[in-house]
């Protein structure tokens, strides 16, 4: 599936016939002609999704595949989370950051954006949904800002991959991460929460204030899935937000789109 950003198009995810290599962008000159697929370095992308305006050139299109689409976005908002962390999240949750889930229960809106980030979220930490969907660099602003809010609530005797797996737990189901909180207490991996998990937990430990009863082990599989993806990730992090990127960077960026779009428009 293909979605419009600006005045360029994202492959969200891609498909069998338009697989992107990773570090790469497809050119494609008008409607549904034959197209060329070219290395691009990080700048390149950057530029891509920096100046977006400089795109419109007739019927060119520049595509670039998902993951560099969230890599340039990671990149300009500089989030103290490690990207193979937020890439394996999303890899898990949206590979597309314009994605919106059906609302649940007796919300209004569903969660939104790569971190897929809860409504019921959104307003304890006054996220703009709306803005989510349409601005990949708030998008990934807020969504370092919620799992910093769920980093708070996993006590210091987690640690290891058992707390990336706690704070991801907290996002899947808060209120399995809370019982796993209260009965385990503490773990050095994730594997130790997991087979806890596994060997302790029924759906009759997880029922919602709606009544629904909640299946433990899905949930620790979607953890899985993302610490899996993830591969080796330091012990934990200090959160300490997020810095603005540089006018340098953006200007080599901006030449660097200008001699792109010189030779392909």
């Amino acid at each position: 599936m293909i979605s419009r950003r600006g005045n360029h198009e994202i492959v969200d995810p891609p498909s069998p016939t338009c697989i992107l290599p990773r570090n790469s962008i497809r050119i494609v000159r008008g409607h549904n002609e034959a197209s060329d697929i070219l290395p691009v370095t990080s700048v390149g992308r950057l530029a891509l999704l920096s100046f977006p305006s400089l795109l419109n050139r007739g019927r060119t299109r520049f595509i670039m595949a998902w993951f560099d689409d969230l890599r340039e976005a990671y990149d300009m908002a500089q989030p103290s989370w490690p990207y193979p962390w937020m890439e394996a999240w999303a890899n898990v949750e949206s590979k597309s950051n314009s994605h919106e889930e059906a609302p649940l229960g007796e919300q209004s809106r569903g969660e939104v954006g790569w971190g897929q980030i809860h409504p019921g979220t959104a307003r304890e930490l006054d996220i703009d949904i709306d803005r989510v969907l349409t601005d990949p660099v708030y998008s990934i602003q807020q969504w370092a800002r919620m799992m910093d809010s769920y980093a708070e609530r996993v006590p210091s005797s987690f640690t290891g991959t058992a707390w990336w797996g706690m704070v991801k737990l907290w996002h899947s189901l808060p209120l399995e991460a809370k019982v796993v909180t209260e009965r385990l207490g503490s773990a050095g991996t994730w594997k130790e929460v997991y087979d806890w998990i596994q060997a302790n937990l029924t759906s009759a430990d997880l029922v919602g204030k709606d009544g629904k009863r909640h299946d433990p082990m899905r949930w620790a599989n979607n953890v899985q899935k993302v610490i899996d993806s993830a591969g080796i990730l330091p012990d934990a992090i200090t959160v300490t937000g997020i810095g603005p990127i540089t006018a340098i960077v953006l200007i080599v960026s901006a030449l660097a789109l200008v001699g792109l779009v010189a030779v392909y428009a």
